[in-house]
């Protein structure tokens, strides 16, 4: 015969178990909930405009560098419509940006795409996780690499600067033999070697260009307001 106690403590056994059982299926329920209440992650439409002048554009730039520094998980897509004023145009705009802000540019895709977003651009910013926002991407001609080409300018007057040094030399460093020709137009030779010299002093902080992959060609032009600096690709000799 079992004695009272005996039936005592497998009751109180029984209830730890239950007790046990109870909570471990509370925890399971709980964790499924939350998974369920849990959102897949979007990508977010920062920014939508069309034609702009280039201090509106920069602004939105800025304000859309500030929107990714704040979710440094994130990366960000700008899309350009190809029936945009001069995309590629525009695209060396929003390079440029990048490039003296010194943003993270393993962050960012910049996109020519068709005319599914209009005539205008789209800044857009996707959480880690998040699917990149629908688009097809159009291929514009590229420059054609066995002749030389300019590939940018800046000067003193003009207040959208479109050239991208680091990119710049990424070119000349992806082409084995090519150089980089450097046309500096000014009214004295002090000032055109002065900006020989800044020119240098970028390459060489903000690029791995060797200076040797680097010539200068000087224009004299009398007039201050013609000043201006042109970047050239030139390619690798022909044996």
């Amino acid at each position: 015969m079992f004695s009272d106690k005996y039936f005592i403590d497998v009751l109180k056994e029984h209830a730890d178990l239950v007790r046990r059982f109870a909570f471990i299926v509370i925890i399971a329920v709980s964790l499924f909930g939350s998974t369920l209440g849990q959102e897949t992650p979007k990508a977010v439409l920062v920014d939508e405009f069309g034609n702009l002048q280039c201090g509106d554009v920069l602004a939105r730039l800025d304000a859309f560098m500030v929107e990714l520094q704040n979710n440094p998980g994130d990366s960000g897509y700008v899309l350009i419509s190809e029936a945009k004023r001069n995309p590629r145009a525009f695209q060396k705009v929003v390079e440029t940006s990048f490039y003296m802000r010194r943003f993270d540019r393993e962050r960012i895709s910049i996109v020519i795409v068709g005319n599914e977003i209009g005539a205008g651009s789209q800044f857009w910013r996707v959480p880690l996780g998040a699917d990149a926002p629908a688009f097809k991407p159009i291929a514009l001609p590229e420059p054609d690499l066995t002749k030389p080409f300019m590939y940018g300018s800046d000067d003193r007057v003009g207040i959208c600067p479109t050239f991208s040094p680091d990119l710049f030399a990424k070119l000349i460093l992806d082409n084995p033999g090519s150089m980089a020709r450097v046309v500096i137009a000014g009214p004295t030779v002090s000032s055109r070697l002065q900006t020989a010299k800044d020119v240098r002093d970028t390459f060489e902080h903000s690029t791995k260009l060797p200076t040797d992959r680097i010539s200068f060609y000087y224009v004299h032009r009398k007039e201050e307001w013609l000043w201006e600096t042109e970047y050239w690709f030139l390619p690798a000799k022909r044996r």
